[in-house]
């Protein structure tokens, strides 16, 4: 659950895309109501999001919305389950694009597919932090 919370994580997971924390707290462990910024590089451009902590049931949920960004909307689900002596972590990531019809087709032609390639391999980054703890 902390690991999916960490700020520092984040970047380190996206250091791919150049991902920075540009705005919002200086903590690493965001929590209820807390903004974070982060810019990054996707498809060669630079980009900013903030997000909002607006959901947070400890250990096994949180949510963080976009309050300013490049999306029309966007929420980010994280659910934690015991399975065993494991963890398993559920991102359920919720998009619409700007631009009405135009955004629709190039979500699913390709956005889509990297926001999902995007969480995959912050995942399988996570995944890997936790099993050599």
């Amino acid at each position: 659950f902390d690991l999916a919370r960490s700020v520092d994580l984040h970047l380190r997971s996206a250091a791919w895309t150049g991902e920075q924390a540009v705005g919002g707290g200086t903590k690493d462990l965001l929590d209820l109501g807390d903004l974070v910024t982060f810019r990054g590089r996707h498809f060669g451009i630079w980009w900013k999001l903030t997000s909002r902590i607006t959901a947070f049931d400890r250990p096994s949920f949180f949510r963080d919305v976009q309050v300013q960004g490049p999306f029309a909307r966007m929420e980010h689900d994280h659910t934690f389950e015991e399975v065993g002596e494991g963890t398993r972590m559920i991102d359920r990531f919720l998009f619409e694009a700007p631009c009405g019809a135009l955004g629709r087709w190039v979500s699913r032609a390709v956005l889509a597919r990297h926001l999902q390639r995007f969480l995959e391999k912050r995942a399988a980054f996570l995944r890997e932090i936790a099993e050599a703890s």
